[in-house]
Protein backbone atom coordinates (compact mmCIF):
# COMPACT_ATOMS: atom_id res chain seq x y z
CA UNK A 1 0.00 0.00 0.00
CA UNK A 2 1.37 3.39 -0.93
CA UNK A 3 1.61 6.04 1.75
CA UNK A 4 -0.86 8.88 1.53
CA UNK A 5 -0.01 11.65 3.94
CA UNK A 6 -2.07 14.47 2.49
CA UNK A 7 -5.51 14.87 1.01
CA UNK A 8 -3.64 16.01 -2.12
CA UNK A 9 -2.08 12.55 -2.47
CA UNK A 10 -5.41 10.74 -2.31
CA UNK A 11 -6.64 8.96 -5.44
CA UNK A 12 -10.22 10.26 -5.63
CA UNK A 13 -11.51 7.54 -7.94
CA UNK A 14 -9.90 4.66 -6.04
CA UNK A 15 -11.16 5.87 -2.65
CA UNK A 16 -14.64 7.10 -3.56
CA UNK A 17 -17.18 4.75 -2.01
CA UNK A 18 -14.59 3.24 0.33
CA UNK A 19 -13.05 6.09 2.34
CA UNK A 20 -15.62 8.77 1.51
CA UNK A 21 -18.73 9.45 -0.52
CA UNK A 22 -21.03 12.30 -1.40
CA UNK A 23 -24.53 12.31 0.06
CA UNK A 24 -27.48 14.64 0.36
CA UNK A 25 -27.70 16.11 3.85
CA UNK A 26 -31.16 15.29 5.23
CA UNK A 27 -33.59 18.15 5.67
CA UNK A 28 -37.27 18.48 6.39
CA UNK A 29 -38.76 15.84 4.09
CA UNK A 30 -41.89 17.88 3.39
CA UNK A 31 -40.11 20.97 2.14
CA UNK A 32 -37.29 19.18 0.31
CA UNK A 33 -37.88 15.44 -0.27
CA UNK A 34 -34.60 15.04 -2.17
CA UNK A 35 -32.47 16.21 0.75
CA UNK A 36 -30.41 19.28 1.42
CA UNK A 37 -26.90 20.27 0.54
CA UNK A 38 -24.26 17.83 -0.59
CA UNK A 39 -22.00 16.54 2.17
CA UNK A 40 -18.91 14.35 2.27
CA UNK A 41 -19.26 11.43 4.69
CA UNK A 42 -16.87 8.70 5.78
CA UNK A 43 -17.42 5.42 7.62
CA UNK A 44 -16.58 7.37 10.81
CA UNK A 45 -19.86 9.23 10.34
CA UNK A 46 -21.77 6.08 11.34
CA UNK A 47 -25.45 6.44 10.53
CA UNK A 48 -24.84 9.03 7.82
CA UNK A 49 -22.54 6.60 5.96
CA UNK A 50 -25.28 3.97 5.86
CA UNK A 51 -28.53 5.89 5.70
CA UNK A 52 -28.07 9.28 4.02
CA UNK A 53 -29.12 9.31 0.38
CA UNK A 54 -26.22 9.05 -2.09
CA UNK A 55 -26.00 11.87 -4.61
CA UNK A 56 -27.11 11.38 -8.19
CA UNK A 57 -24.54 10.40 -10.80
CA UNK A 58 -24.57 13.95 -12.20
CA UNK A 59 -23.96 15.46 -8.74
CA UNK A 60 -21.18 12.94 -8.05
CA UNK A 61 -19.51 13.89 -11.33
CA UNK A 62 -19.87 17.59 -10.52
CA UNK A 63 -18.30 17.05 -7.07
CA UNK A 64 -15.48 14.99 -8.59
CA UNK A 65 -14.83 17.76 -11.10
CA UNK A 66 -14.68 20.34 -8.31
CA UNK A 67 -12.33 18.10 -6.29
CA UNK A 68 -9.98 17.58 -9.25
CA UNK A 69 -9.97 21.29 -10.14
CA UNK A 70 -9.20 22.29 -6.55
CA UNK A 71 -6.45 19.65 -6.41
CA UNK A 72 -4.95 21.01 -9.64
CA UNK A 73 -5.10 24.58 -8.32
CA UNK A 74 -3.65 23.47 -4.97
CA UNK A 75 -6.73 24.78 -3.15
CA UNK A 76 -8.24 21.48 -2.02
CA UNK A 77 -7.65 22.31 1.65
CA UNK A 78 -9.81 25.38 1.18
CA UNK A 79 -12.69 23.21 -0.04
CA UNK A 80 -12.48 20.34 2.44
CA UNK A 81 -12.56 21.08 6.16
CA UNK A 82 -9.44 19.89 8.00
CA UNK A 83 -11.41 17.48 10.21
CA UNK A 84 -13.06 15.96 7.11
CA UNK A 85 -9.72 15.55 5.33
CA UNK A 86 -8.39 13.73 8.42
CA UNK A 87 -11.47 11.48 8.50
CA UNK A 88 -11.00 10.60 4.85
CA UNK A 89 -7.32 9.76 5.37
CA UNK A 90 -8.09 7.62 8.43
CA UNK A 91 -10.88 5.83 6.60
CA UNK A 92 -8.58 5.22 3.68
CA UNK A 93 -6.12 3.42 5.94
CA UNK A 94 -8.88 1.27 7.45
CA UNK A 95 -10.31 0.37 4.03
CA UNK A 96 -6.86 -0.64 2.77
CA UNK A 97 -6.88 2.12 0.18
CA UNK A 98 -4.28 2.91 -2.39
Amino acid sequence: MSQVESIYDLNHDAEYGKAFRYVYTPTDKESNPDGGAISIVTPENGDAWFSWKPVSVSDALMMRSRWMQAKKENTLKEHIAPHKAEQILRSRKISGGK
